[in-house]
């Protein structure tokens, strides 16, 4: 696990991806039915379609409204909240929202180099399969288990990262991804 937070952590500051092949800059809309308290709600989540960005410095825009809908539709949601043993780090928390089984967003804590929890890593999900992962220094931004951006905190593209640790990085985060939704089954 801690190869899996280095190579996370160290990783944003390679990358390189071909984006142009990418065409315009749209969102597709995605209704989700939540079940609360066995009363169902209707929400309308927008998941950034990656097929249609063009321009990356539209990325921060179009990811962060996103990501701002969908915290604000977690009160209405299912979570649960669990402690583990993450990086021989006993008590981290993690928690998971869903809708009907499927994980919407999962949080975890990070430790600093004394071991005390001072962070968060937060992957968010559609149909089982990561989307994004909001990491201290990086977001990683996939579609269909497939690492598509790599960029830094402040959403630009991470520069001169060779093919090996970009692929690398795409395999460790979706086993990992993986790995903290079985926590919760």
């Amino acid at each position: 696990m801690n190869k899996i937070v280095i190579l996370i952590a160290l990783a944003f500051v390679y990358s390189c991806v071909d984006s142009s092949s990418k065409n315009e800059n749209t969102k597709h809309a995605k209704t989700i039915i939540l079940n609360v308290d066995k009363k169902a709600e209707v929400l309308n989540i927008e998941i950034p379609d990656i097929d249609s960005i063009t321009d990356l410095n539209n990325l921060k825009e179009i990811y962060q409204g996103a990501i701002k809908n969908i915290k604000n539709s977690l009160d209405n949601i299912e979570s649960k909240t669990i402690h583990v043993t993450m990086n021989n780090i006993p008590n981290t928390p993690v928690t998971i929202w869903y809708n009907k089984d499927n994980p919407v967003k999962i949080d975890y804590g990070v430790a600093d180099d004394s071991g005390e929890i001072t962070d968060v890593f937060t992957y968010y999900y559609d149909n089982n399969k990561v989307w994004l992962i909001d990491a201290i220094f990086a977001k990683y931004i996939f579609k269909n288990d497939k690492l598509i951006y790599w960029v830094n905190e402040n959403w630009k593209e991470v520069d001169n990262v060779s093919l090996k640790d970009f692929k690398n990085s795409e395999k460790i985060s979706i086993s990992h991804s993986k790995e903290l939704i079985s926590l919760f089954e």
